[in-house]
C-alpha cells in the first residue's frame, strides 16, 4: 500500500480550515499538524483534522513530519513560511496571489526553480472550475480561433471590503484570478498596462471602488479587466457577479460564473447557495476547492509539476503590480519597467 501524503497547513484561516477538512476526507492523506499565530485557530482546525496545533511554523517543520505543506496565511505573509518550507524540502501550495508584491513573489519562484523535485503550485482555483476549464479547453482545440480579446469582471460583495481594508487591494484580491485565467486561456505575458480607477461611494482615504485595466499581451490580444465593489445592499441576488468573455476570429466563449444555477426563494428573500467551490454531496466537500487539492496531491504522487506554477502566480503578481504602478502615475506600465 502507498504511503499517505502527510500534509502541514500554516494559516488557520478560512482556507486553511477548509483544505484541512477536504484533505482529511481524502484517500492516502494524513493532515499532521496546522499552525497559525491564533492558538485558538490552529486548535480548532486541527482538532477536526485529528492534527497538532502550533504557532511557530519554524517549529513545527522541525518537529512534525509532512511531505507538503499548505501556506494559507495573509497575503502579505506567504513569502517567508513558504521559503522555509522549500527549505526544509517540502512540497508547496500557495493560496492566491503568490506573494504581495513582486519581490516576494520573485523570491518565491527562484527557490521554487532550484528545487525541480518538489511540486510547487499557486492556488488558483478557476484552473479547476469545470466552466473555465471548458472555455480554456475551447481555445486550446481551435475553436474559436485566434484570439482577438478577453474580457473579465469580478465584483465582490461590498460586505467583504472590511476583511481586506488595509491589507491588500482589489487586483491582488480578485483580480489576479482572471488574469492568470487570461495568461492560461492566452498563452502569451502581459506586456502593457493602462488603467484607470474611481472611488465613489467610499469615505475619503483614497480606497478604490472599481478598477478598469486594459492589458495587451505580447501576441497583440488586447484584454479588460473590470474589478469593483458590489452595491451597498445585502441581497444576496445583487452582492457579487463574475463574468469571462473571449472573442476569437471563428467564435466566441463566454463564462457567467455567478449563476450558480440554483437560487432559493424564501417570501422576500432571494439565496443563491454555491454549488460549484464548496458544497457537500453525500457528506463529502466536493466543488473546485476539492479539485484543486485532488491536482495537487496527484502531482506529488506522480511526481510531475503542477499545473499552476510558482511561475504563473508571478505572472500574475507581476501584472496585478503594474496595474496599480498605472493608477498611481496615471501613465501606461510596460512589464519589464515595473518589475526592476
Amino acid at each position: 500500500m502507498e504511503a499517505p501524503v502527510r500534509v502541514a497547513i500554516i494559516g488557520a484561516g478560512f482556507m486553511g480550515s477548509l483544505y484541512g477538512r477536504i484533505c482529511n476526507q481524502m484517500c492516502g492523506v494524513e493532515v499532521t499538524a496546522v499552525c497559525d499565530i491564533a492558538l485558538p485557530a490552529a486548535e480548532k482546525a486541527a482538532g477536526e483534522c485529528g492534527a497538532r496545533a502550533y504557532t511557530d511554523s519554524t517549529r513545527m517543520l522541525e518537529q512534525e513530519p509532512s511531505d507538503a505543506v499548505l501556506v494559507c496565511t495573509p497575503e502579505d505573509a506567504h513569502c517567508d513560511p513558504t521559503l522555509s518550507a522549500l527549505a526544509a524540502e517540502k512540497h508547496v501550495m500557495v493560496e492566491k496571489p503568490l506573494a504581495a508584491n513582486v519581490a516576494e513573489a520573485t523570491l518565491m519562484e527562484r527557490a521554487a526553480f532550484d528545487r525541480t523535485n518538489l511540486v510547487c503550485m499557486t492556488a488558483h482555483s478557476l484552473r479547476f472550475d469545470p466552466r473555465y476549464a471548458a472555455l480554456r479547453e475551447s481555445v486550446a482545440s481551435g475553436q474559436i480561433g485566434d484570439i482577438i480579446n478577453v474580457a473579465a469582471r469580478r465584483t465582490p460583495p461590498f460586505t467583504a471590503l472590511e476583511r481586506v481594508r488595509g491589507r491588500t487591494e482589489l487586483p491582488f484580491w480578485v483580480g489576479v484570478h482572471d488574469i492568470d485565467m487570461m495568461h492560461w486561456v492566452v498563452q502569451s505575458d502581459v506586456s502593457r498596462v493602462v488603467a484607470v480607477s474611481t472611488g465613489i461611494g467610499l469615505e475619503a482615504g483614497g480606497l478604490k471602488r472599481a478598477i478598469l485595466a486594459t492589458l495587451v499581451f505580447a501576441t497583440g490580444t488586447i484584454a479588460m479587466l473590470d474589478n469593483s465593489w458590489g452595491p451597498h445592499c445585502e441581497s444576496p441576488a445583487v452582492l457579487s457577479t463574475a463574468e469571462f468573455r473571449v472573442q476569437g476570429t471563428r467564435g466566441a466563449a463566454v463564462v457567467t460564473a455567478h449563476e450558480q444555477g440554483l437560487s432559493l426563494r424564501c417570501g422576500p428573500d432571494i439565496s443563491v447557495p454555491d454549488t460549484v467551490y464548496i458544497h457537500a454531496i453525500h457528506g463529502r466537500i466536493a466543488g473546485v476547492y476539492a479539485n484543486q487539492m485532488q491536482h495537487f496531491i496527484d502531482c506529488i504522487r506522480q511526481r510531475k509539476p503542477a499545473q499552476v506554477t510558482f511561475r504563473d502566480g508571478l505572472e500574475a503578481v507581476r501584472v496585478a503590480d503594474a496595474i496599480l504602478r498605472a493608477l498611481r502615475t496615471s501613465a501606461p506600465v510596460v512589464i519589464s519597467e515595473a518589475t526592476n
